[in-house]
């Protein structure tokens, strides 16, 4: 939003947020106020987890936990365009703002997310190997298409295991994550001139853990 005028005639008045008269032939740049439209979002979740103590031998031990989350979303932002039109009675350059909307995607809400982890547990030992999927996320707002901002689809695997020793409460653990080692990609909607969108690249690696827990 904008407030300024041209010539005689005022664009908007500063009133209107509750700001003081001098500001009148000011430029607001940024301003934060809660969206007036109303914002839709639907979804399901499913989640399953099983321990398939029914299976013969070894595979008892088995353990399998599964979650999957889908929604959609669909926001109005308020979107403000700057009208200039030439007046020949005056004359004088008129310029009005219009306030519209455009729709796009909730912010840091993806479309789908999944939580998948295999494990086996027998007596001391406990072995979990976890998968995190995350569909992209609509990350930033712009007046501008092409600067609005997504992420890239990010799929993470990470490895726990434990295992009990003979001193009782005594355990030695491994913890690995990011096995893959996934980045995380944040993208512009719009191309540079060379064809890139990339806006940023993070680069975690992979972490691993690997110790004794003594527990009283």
């Amino acid at each position: 939003n904008l407030i300024y005028s041209s010539g005689s005639r005022s664009i908007r008045d500063p009133d209107d947020y509750e700001l003081p008269e001098n500001l009148l032939k000011y430029k607001m740049l940024n301003y934060t106020l809660n969206n007036p439209y109303n914002v839709f979002l639907s979804g399901f979740e499913l989640d399953y987890q099983t321990r398939f103590w029914y299976l013969p031998g070894f595979l008892s031990g088995l353990v399998l936990n599964a979650n999957y989350t889908h929604t959609e979303s669909d926001v109005k932002y308020p979107w403000t365009i700057i009208h200039q039109e030439f007046d020949w009675s005056i004359p004088v350059v008129v310029t009005t703002n219009i306030d519209s909307f455009y729709t796009e995607r909730l912010l840091d809400q993806p479309d789908e997310i999944m939580n998948l982890s295999m494990g086996y547990d027998y007596k001391g030992f406990s072995g979990r190997l976890s998968m995190l999927y995350k569909d992209n996320v609509f990350m930033k707002t712009n007046f501008w298409p092409e600067l609005r901002e997504t992420t890239d689809a990010y799929r993470r695997w990470d490895l726990s295991v434990k295992q009990e020793m003979p001193v009782d409460g005594l355990e030695i653990f491994l913890n690995a994550s990011n096995l893959t080692e996934a980045v995380d990609i944040n993208r512009y909607r719009g191309e540079n001139y060379a064809g890139n969108n990339l806006k940023s690249e993070e680069h975690y690696g992979m972490t691993v853990d690997l110790g004794f827990r003594y527990a009283f």
